[in-house]
C-alpha cells in the first residue's frame, strides 16, 4: 500500500479487492507444483495479485494502463500487450503460464491457448482459470439466494462445464494434471473427490502440461486449411 502508484486509499481499495483475496486453492498449487520458483508468464495479469507468487524472471501482460501502473509501481514487470492480437514473447521462454478468468473474454480462445503451447518450454505447465456453467440444483439455489453466477457476465462471450473447459485445453495440446473447483482445504482428499466436487463449484482451476509431441489429427488437417496457424503465433 505505501508502494502503490495511488493515494493509499485507492491503493488500499485495490489491495484488499485483489491481493488480500487470492484464493488458498491458488496458493496451494503455487506450492505443490513450485510456481514460485518458476519462470511465469501471467496472461492478463491486471494488478499483479497472482504474478507477484511467482518465481524470479516472471513477467505479465495486460493492456490496462491503470492496472499496468499499479503493478509496475510495486516492482512488477509488465508488458503491454493485447493477448488477443499477440503474444510478443519468444518459443519455448516460460516454464509455466498463467491465465486466470481470461478464456471466456476471448474472442479466440483455442487461438491463445496455441500461443501459449508455443511459448512454454517443453515440459512447461499451464493453469489456467475460468467460470463455469454449475449443475441446474446449483444455479438454481445461488438465484434463490440472489447472488450473481460469473459466467453469465454481459463481458463474457464463451461459457464452459468443468468437462467442456478440460476438452478444450486437451485439444490445444496440453495433457491434464489436475482440476480444482471446490476449495476443500485438503489436498489429498481434494484429489480423491476431485471428480465430484469440481462438478458443483463456480469456477475450475486446470493444471496441465505441455504436449511438445503434439500435431493436429490427420482428419482435421485434411478437413482444415492449417496455413491461419503459420501465423498465429506472432
Amino acid at each position: 500500500m505505501e508502494r502503490g502508484c495511488f493515494e493509499r486509499a485507492e491503493n488500499e481499495r485495490i489491495y484488499r479487492k485483489f491481493f488480500a483475496t487470492v484464493p488458498r486453492a491458488f496458493l496451494q498449487i503455487v506450492d505443490r507444483h513450485h510456481l514460485g520458483e518458476m519462470r511465469v508468464v501471467d496472461v492478463g495479469c491486471g494488478y499483479g495479485h497472482y504474478l507477484i507468487h511467482f518465481g524470479p524472471g516472471s513477467i505479465g501482460l495486460d493492456a490496462n494502463e491503470t492496472s499496468r501502473r499499479l503493478a509496475v509501481s510495486i516492482g512488477l514487470e509488465i508488458v503491454d500487450c493485447n493477448v488477443e492480437d499477440a503474444l510478443p514473447i519468444p518459443p519455448e521462454s516460460f516454464q509455466a503460464a498463467w491465465c486466470a478468468n481470461l478464456l471466456e473474454h476471448m474472442v479466440a480462445p483455442h487461438l491463445l491457448l496455441n500461443r501459449l503451447h508455443r511459448v512454454l518450454a517443453p515440459d512447461g505447465l499451464l493453469v489456467a482459470k475460468v467460470p463455469v456453467i454449475p449443475p441446474w440444483p446449483v444455479r438454481a439455489g445461488v438465484k434463490m439466494l440472489g447472488r450473481p453466477l460469473g459466467y453469465e457476465a454481459s463481458e463474457h462471450i464463451n461459457a464452459y462445464t468443468p468437462d467442456t473447459f478440460v476438452f478444450t485445453i486437451e485439444r490445444a495440446g496440453f495433457k491434464l494434471i489436475e482440476s480444482v473447483s471446490l476449495d476443500l482445504g485438503n489436498p489429498q482428499l481434494q484429489a480423491i473427490t476431485s471428480p465430484i466436487t469440481r462438478r458443483f463449484g463456480a469456477s475450475i482451476t486446470v493444471v496441465a502440461r505441455k504436449d511438445p509431441a503434439f500435431v493436429y489429427p490427420e482428419k482435421r488437417l485434411d478437413n482444415f486449411d492449417p496455413k491461419w496457424m503459420e501465423n498465429s503465433y506472432r
